[in-house]
């Protein structure tokens, strides 16, 4: 687009069309008469609120660079919730600013972060029993990858397996230790 006034508001617009017609549009708004430059990176990054998949970051907007006009989304909300987290993991955040000049500098990153403890993951793989005489059942397994508690213990007493025969007795044990691969039902 050339030959435009300096110092004017556009409102740029892009629609598709087929022999039916046109599709929704697509706008953005610039003033002319200024030369672009790079957005400079948010400021002020912080974490609000930590869950066991997702935490909320609060942040102020960078300068724009004279321009809104951006290559994958516009962001003017200083709030945005980050998905699809790995529970009990740590995280730090940082952020730039990105508009048709290119990408700003990352801004000072968050303090790192835990996200909180969830369920496992996974089950215990290749369960096996065998009975060891007639009053006595051997049960093991293969345990979960360390990764897949979703946990972390300090005293090793808050992860586990809970194993459990249904019988007319409905038995069901606690092991509050995560290395554990076998159990023995007795007296059966």
């Amino acid at each position: 687009i050339n030959n435009l006034i300096a110092t004017t508001w556009y409102v740029i617009s892009v629609r598709a069309k087929t022999r039916k017609g046109f599709g929704l549009k697509c706008s953005a708004s610039i003033e002319s008469g200024y030369p672009l430059e790079m957005p400079s990176p948010p400021t002020n990054l912080e974490i609000i609120s930590i869950d066991k998949r997702s935490a909320v970051i609060q942040y102020s907007p960078g300068y724009t660079g004279k321009t809104n006009i951006l290559y994958s989304f516009h962001i003017e909300q200083s709030k945005l919730i980050l998905r699809d987290l790995y529970s009990n993991r740590l995280y730090r955040i940082r952020m730039s600013a990105v508009n048709i000049n290119g990408i700003s500098n990352t801004c000072v990153p968050t303090e790192f972060f835990r996200t909180k403890p969830d369920v496992p993951s996974s089950v215990p793989q290749i369960l096996l029993a065998q009975a060891i005489n007639s009053s006595s059942i051997r049960v093991w397994w293969m345990p979960i990858a360390t990764n897949e508690w979703n946990s972390m213990s300090s005293t090793g007493k808050d992860i586990g397996y809970l194993i459990s025969m249904n019988d007319s007795l409905a038995r069901t044990i606690k092991t509050e230790d995560a290395l554990k691969t076998e159990f023995i039902f007795n007296n059966l």
